[in-house]
């Protein structure tokens, strides 16, 4: 079950209950990731955000995708301080 996968790996990085343990907690987002949880995707982010910003930015597309508001505010607020598509911004 993807939302079992998800709880426990917010668990494990968190260390809510479990000793915190980064790597299965990323393991089990990326696994409710996989089976399509887009909130899943949003938590990988998050996690990635100072060490990785390729998969931030991936993982944060990916949530976007499916639908996920908060992941698209996130991207919108992105390209408004990067300015990485300046015709889009201007449209």
């Amino acid at each position: 079950l993807p939302a079992a996968k998800f709880a426990l790996g917010s668990y494990y990085y968190l260390g809510n209950t479990v000793t915190q343990d980064q790597d299965k907690a990323k393991a089990l987002l990326q696994a409710a990731a996989d089976r399509g949880l887009p909130y899943a995707h949003y938590n990988l982010a998050y996690i990635d955000y100072k060490n990785n910003q390729a998969t931030y930015q991936q993982h944060l597309q990916q949530a976007a995708d499916a639908g996920y508001t908060k992941a698209k505010l996130y991207l919108a607020d992105n390209q408004l301080l990067n300015g990485t598509d300046k015709q889009a911004l201007a449209d």
